[in-house]
């Protein structure tokens, strides 16, 4: 006697129909997502695009689209504050910015470090941490060489300048000439700025910080400074800047970049905390 599939299922009770349709359906469904997993798995050769046999200026505009500012050390991303339920979801890394192009071949990398030193703006900074360093800047000489545009950051603290006593600030500060030494290559740097942040103590007021870091950056040769501003480490009420006019000499300006005064040279305290907070006569008074 010859049995089909379909006498076979008719001798079945209804609950096994069901469960023996229910398992053909599920397999007819997942026959074209095995097929598609399969041949996926499958090897298959890539052909890498040919970036180096494009034009010099074609790769440039490649490269312009990634290019980052700089910051050494490089600044680290401050953790996420969470919720109290945060613990429970799972805590991934946070996915690098770091630029790997550079990374290709040694072609790519000059090509990436020049259209960089060109076009980017370099951040330095010392603070507590790198200052005591040997290298304060992991940065290679070549590079320093070819930057054109550079920001000093200097996180400034009474110990950082050596002296117990602000009214008593050595002339030789072993640090200004430390970061200078290392700025001697920056040649070729068309905007080079010094921002002097203050982190006060009981014992030194941030005036006094501000006073003594930007007299002894003020009149250094090399590097030659453009602007030198300040900040705090917390609120301030908006200090005036020092900026080089055309004749390339110092003048206050304001915020707005208003001249205020001119610079009279190595200042008193006082007289550098009455131009510091000098009042712009272009802005409006609030």
């Amino acid at each position: 006697m010859f049995f089909t599939p379909l006498s076979l299922l008719s001798g079945l009770s209804p609950e096994w129909q069901l469960v023996v349709w229910s398992l053909v359906v599920t397999v007819l469904i997942s026959v074209p997502f095995f097929v598609r997993h399969f041949s996926m798995q499958a090897p298959h050769e890539v052909t890498p695009f040919p970036f180096l046999d494009l034009p010099r200026e074609l790769r440039d505009i490649v490269y312009e689209n990634l290019i980052q500012n700089p910051s050494y050390p490089p600044c680290t991303p401050s953790p996420k504050a969470l919720s109290r339920f945060g613990w429970l979801l799972p805590q991934r890394p946070a996915p690098s910015t770091s630029n790997w192009v550079m990374l290709s071949n040694h072609q790519v990398y000059e090509e990436y470090m020049d259209l960089l030193c060109k076009q980017a703006k370099f951040t330095l900074t010392v603070d507590q941490k790198n200052a005591k360093e040997r290298d304060i800047w992991p940065i290679r000489s070549e590079t320093l060489k070819q930057i054109r545009k550079c920001d000093l950051r200097l996180v400034t603290t009474s110990k950082m300048l050596g002296a117990e006593d602000p009214r008593t600030m050595p002339k030789d500060w072993p640090l200004r000439d430390k970061i200078c030494e290392r700025l001697r290559g920056v040649q070729k740097a068309e905007d080079l700025n010094l921002h002097v942040r203050a982190i006060g103590d009981p014992l030194w007021n941030p005036l006094w910080v501000w006073y003594h870091a930007s007299q002894a950056f003020k009149d250094s040769a090399k590097p030659c400074f453009q602007r030198i501003t300040f900040s705090l480490d917390t609120w301030s009420p908006g200090e005036n800047l020092l900026a080089r006019n055309k004749e390339g000499q110092w003048e206050w300006r304001c915020r707005e970049n208003h001249f205020v005064a001119t610079d009279a040279g190595q200042y008193l305290i006082r007289e550098f905390c009455s131009a510091l907070y000098a009042e712009c006569q272009d802005c409006p008074r609030r």
